[in-house]
């Protein structure tokens, strides 16, 4: 990728030219690349916790939806993964820059997960993680079973528990 920043905001958090922005079970969760233009894309897997893929991410866009999922793309507006049944969106990808993605969504590898939403981003049952900037080398999110690792860090506002379940009334 070139050499210009670029922003990913991953719930309500920054995360800016980090090597990598989330990494699960030693998964990479964000395949980053840039298109033609040197725009920033993002790809990605939209699993629930029993590591159903739900929808597919490709380039900013949803490639691929679970039966039962629909992906809505208009343009000029977000991508997102709604469930069917209940409405409920279960994945937001929007452009807001030509460096800079927000995406939220429940991204899952081997049992273990990361929820991203507009509240924060909730992790496996133990900490939420709110309004915090990472920036510049290494692993922004690490999560494993049983512990978590953050690394760039360079402004945190604010950290509570957390007790949440990831898309537990879709699955």
């Amino acid at each position: 990728m070139a050499n210009d920043g670029y922003t990913i905001i991953l719930g309500n958090n920054e995360i800016t030219n980090c090597a990598a922005a989330l990494v699960i079970e030693g998964d990479e969760v964000f395949r980053l690349r840039e298109d033609e233009q040197g725009e920033l894309l993002i790809d990605c897997d939209i699993r629930n916790q029993q590591g159903e893929r739900l929808a597919k991410i490709a380039r900013n866009h949803v490639a691929y939806a679970a039966p039962g999922f629909e992906g809505r793309v208009q343009p000029g507006q977000p991508a997102q993964v709604v469930h069917q049944a209940t409405g409920q969106v279960v994945a937001h990808i929007e452009r807001l820059g030509r460096r800079r993605v927000k995406v939220n969504g429940c991204f899952c590898v081997n049992g273990a997960w990361v929820l991203a939403t507009d509240a924060g981003i909730f992790l496996a049952n133990s900490a939420t993680i709110c309004n915090t900037g990472f920036e510049g080398w290494g692993t922004a999110i690490k999560l494993d079973r049983g512990a978590f690792a953050l690394g760039c860090v360079s402004a945190c506002k604010r950290w509570q528990q957390c007790a949440g379940s990831c898309l537990a009334e879709t699955t």
